[in-house]
């Protein structure tokens, strides 16, 4: 019938319960789950209960199935949804529902002890058709993919373009709020590395071009140490440099980037303006010179 995260924590207090008294239980599942025996496989003389928790249960398939094959075996139905009334419809032993004939408790789900996991802000570079023969983003990819495919990780793809986002992000802020919420940053783009930084945020960073480019120059000038070149980029070397990321050192280091580059920014930006002031006084006076010339002459006529 599916199944939700609720669901399966919700089994899974059922299952602590159950361990904790030292009663033996065997899990039931579905495809595509696979952390149990199959349902099919299940033999109701194997079992003194059948024990459903948490979903909505009512009469009709699958459920009817599963109820007649078990009929011989008492049913206990464990902080369940039922869609009929008990007066309607019971072919339960025992019931501890979770809502039905308008009396409703908390879902199992609140007592589970799942962990949290590290979320990783994906952001990865198209092919940048400008350096030709020398990007290398279909084999850096791929390492990537595979690393993520072995971990147990939340991931998020986070694209920054604004022009066109496969991501559904409209602005700047939404796509810095999202940065913000991740705990490392796996990235190909120069921005990637950027906006984590900006947000305090450790990240994994590959230059996709063979011989490096602007990644790595930006790597160079905030001092960061977690970058991996084209044609070393495999998985040992990625998961190594991920678990140093969500490590509090690297957290700290990630807090102290942008305060050192705002600094060179600040130095940039005087001279920059400074060129301007200087670009538009040299400007003026020569827009300047014929009229001064004019009056010039027109004063010494005057004299004469």
């Amino acid at each position: 019938m599916g199944a939700t995260a609720g669901d399966l924590m919700a089994a899974e207090v059922v299952q602590t319960w159950l361990a904790d008294e030292g009663i033996a239980f065997d899990i039931a599942i579905a495809k595509p789950l696979t952390h149990g025996i199959p349902m099919s496989d299940s033999r109701p003389s194997a079992y003194s209960h059948l024990v459903f928790a948490c979903g909505p249960f009512g009469d009709g398939p699958p459920i009817t199935e599963m109820l007649t094959e078990f009929a011989v075996i008492p049913l206990v139905a464990t902080f369940v949804s039922l869609l009929q009334s008990l007066s309607e419809w019971n072919p339960f032993h025992r019931t501890f529902a979770r809502d039905v004939d308008n009396e409703a408790f908390p879902d199992l789900s609140l007592r589970a002890r799942t962990g949290i996991v590290p979320v990783i802000g994906l952001i990865l570079h198209d092919h940048q058709k400008k350096y030709r023969d020398r990007f290398r983003h279909d084999d850096v990819h791929n390492v990537i993919h595979e690393f993520i495919a072995s971990k147990e990780v939340a991931v998020v793809e986070i694209d920054t373009r604004l022009d066109q986002n496969r991501t559904g992000l409209r602005t700047e802020s939404e796509i810095i709020s999202l940065i913000a919420k991740t705990d490392v940053v796996i990235t190909t783009r120069l921005h990637g590395l950027v906006l984590a930084m900006r947000q305090g945020v450790p990240a994994v960073v590959i230059d996709a071009i063979e011989g490096g480019a602007k990644v790595s120059a930006q790597v160079m000038t905030l001092g960061w140490p977690y970058v991996i070149a084209s044609d070393s980029c495999h998985r040992e070397l990625l998961d190594d440099y991920f678990a140093r990321c969500i490590e509090a050192e690297a957290l700290q280091l990630a807090a102290d980037c942008p305060e050192r580059a705002i600094a060179r920014i600040g130095a940039l930006k005087s001279g920059f303006l400074d060129s301007l002031r200087q670009n538009v006084s040299e400007r003026v006076l020569r827009l300047r010179a014929p009229v001064l010339d004019t009056l010039q002459e027109r004063m010494v006529r005057s004299k004469q």
